[in-house]
């Protein structure tokens, strides 16, 4: 709701608060904690900030995480192009009957955004310096939601 009402946000490099976790805890037992209540949550405000207006995606990652938030950004109604990824098994076939490219083949397009969804360790940075490379703004052309 604060980037939707113009606001600026960022991670700090410090901690600023610790907690300890009981076995308990609602979010570990609740189903509305679970991951794919998650993605739709992060679907609907990316929906209703960087993609109002229906603004076309990409999806960086044909795998799980590509898969849910793709089904979650459908429901609500964003229109998606393709997936991108750098797995050959991948590359040239289709995820949801939509194409599965490479990463050299994307060209910054008008009006469109990249959503990075690799939900492996340590690629969201690889993802990151990929993109950034081929020329596209990170928050304008692209976004890492995983």
């Amino acid at each position: 709701r604060y980037a939707a009402a113009g606001f600026r946000l960022a991670k700090v490099p410090e901690v600023l608060l610790e907690w300890r976790e009981a076995p308990g805890r609602l979010f570990r037992k609740d189903p509305r904690y679970g991951k794919e209540p998650f993605w739709r949550c992060k679907a609907h405000y990316l929906a209703r900030g960087p993609l109002a207006g229906g603004r076309p995606v990409w999806i960086w990652g044909a795998g799980v995480g590509g898969k849910r938030i793709s089904r979650a950004l459908k429901d609500e109604g964003i229109p998606i192009r393709g997936f991108i990824d750098i797995d050959p098994r991948k590359v040239g076939s289709t995820r949801r009957h939509l194409p599965v490219i490479p990463p050299q083949d994307l060209s910054p397009r008008e009006g469109e955004m990249i959503l990075a969804a690799v939900v492996a360790r340590g690629a969201r940075a690889q993802v990151r310096e990929k993109l950034q490379e081929l020329g596209f703004a990170e928050g304008e052309q692209f976004i890492c939601v995983a």
